[in-house]
């Protein structure tokens, strides 16, 4: 006659090895998914950190008296604001701010800034999948100096 708990115990530790495999699968897929969470987390955090950066840079050069001083003020400021982000920064080009005529209303001058980042060539995360991402991230912000 044989003992129920022997039995039990026979059948729980065939199991053993199957549930620390599917334990190792489980944890594979759930540290993939917090790296995607994270690796969206830093793009998402640096394309608004660009977005602040364009606008700020916009911002500031509605105050100039010239369009020489506004080109020089708005890619000034765009750069402290980029400086925020530290050294991951480093790789944004913030492009030369161009002053155009505005679509409306006639004779009015506006200034444009953009400032891009190439995420293909240089992550800030690696990627440990190809997940979709994108190749450049870029942020423009436009205002108008004059009517």
């Amino acid at each position: 006659m044989t003992d129920s708990t022997t039995i039990s115990s026979s059948v729980h530790a065939d199991e053993d090895g199957a549930v620390m495999i599917e334990t190792a699968f489980a944890f594979m897929l759930f540290f993939l998914m917090l790296w995607g969470i994270i690796t969206f987390g830093v793009i998402f955090s640096l394309d608004h950190t660009m977005n602040a950066a364009a606008s700020e840079g916009a911002r500031a050069s509605i105050s100039t008296l010239d369009e020489t001083e506004a080109i020089t003020v708005a890619q000034a400021s765009a750069s402290a604001v980029m400086a925020t982000y530290g050294a991951n920064a480093a790789n944004a080009t913030i492009g030369t701010p161009v002053i155009t005529d505005c679509v409306a209303p006639a004779n009015a001058r506006c200034l444009t800034i953009t400032i891009s980042y190439p995420w293909s060539t240089s992550p800030i995360i690696p990627s440990l999948l190809p997940i979709v991402t994108p190749n450049v991230i870029s942020s423009t912000a436009t205002v108008q100096l004059s009517h």
